[in-house]
């Protein structure tokens, strides 16, 4: 009886959430209607420090006295996206605030919000997933993808919702939206090895054994040293040669 290696699908070995690299601003009122030269004000930088150890105590096993840190800040963040007249987002760097204002935000202010109110968003959703709620799990993290549109975690979070949810589609479009965004974002190179083994996994689940193997090959090459990755492979492997077909190669 072949059996299918344990996969982890959640908090994968991800290096911690990148934050914004631009000194922050003493001011947290100023909303900045067009991108300008350096250093936009950081809304909620005065959370980073509590976020990340709320995280850190979450990981260590206590998410119950996590949980109402994150939700202190997420009241901050949430206040701020509803302010009329602007906007308020998440980014990492002032490069991908410069090319939203250029963009996608060309015209409307938007006052750029501390990455630690995606992260706050971002691990609710985690804790919610590791306590069986997929319902929540999957609110909070869209609330993140929202805040945050162009990183690429909370994308990747939501691929492991839909997978305890048996939606193999829902999965690999979340993972593959991630991976797209790790790829033409250099602030999420990070997360790239780890999006291409959820669309890996998504494929084998949608029946496509050689985009699986492709897709698991391609992060061995960012992250030889997965386990998730050569157990994927071997139990790919196991399914062809139960087909009858010998394992394929992956095309160049």
């Amino acid at each position: 009886m072949r059996v299918r290696p344990q996969v982890l699908l959640i908090a994968l070995a991800v290096p911690p959430l990148g934050l914004a690299q631009e000194p922050p601003s003493s001011s947290y009122s100023v909303t900045t209607a067009l991108p300008a030269a350096q250093g936009e004000p950081a809304l909620g930088t005065q959370y980073r420090t509590a976020v990340q150890d709320a995280v850190d105590l979450s990981l260590a096993g206590n998410p119950a006295a996590a949980a109402p840190v994150l939700t202190d800040a997420v009241r901050y963040c949430d206040a701020q996206q509803a302010v009329p007249g602007r906007r308020a987002l998440s980014f990492q760097t002032h490069r991908q605030y410069t090319m939203y204002m250029e963009g996608p935000g060309r015209g409307t202010p938007t006052e750029w919000l501390d990455l630690a109110c995606a992260k706050a968003y971002n691990h609710l959703g985690y804790i919610a997933l590791e306590h069986g709620d997929v319902d929540a799990a999957l609110r909070w993290l869209d609330k993140a993808i929202a805040v945050a549109p162009y990183d690429a975690e909370a994308l990747c979070e939501r691929g492991a919702a839909l997978v305890r949810r048996k939606d193999w589609q829902g999965a690999m479009d979340a993972y593959t939206r991630a991976l797209e965004l790790a790829r033409s974002q250099p602030e999420n190179r990070r997360m790239e090895a780890l999006a291409l083994r959820g669309v890996g996994f998504a494929h084998i689940e949608l029946g496509d054994l050689p985009s699986a193997r492709a897709a698991y090959l391609a992060s061995q090459k960012i992250d030889p040293d997965s386990k998730t990755a050569r157990n994927e492979l071997i139990y790919i492997d196991q399914l062809e040669q139960a087909a009858g077909r010998h394992p394929s190669t992956p095309p160049n």
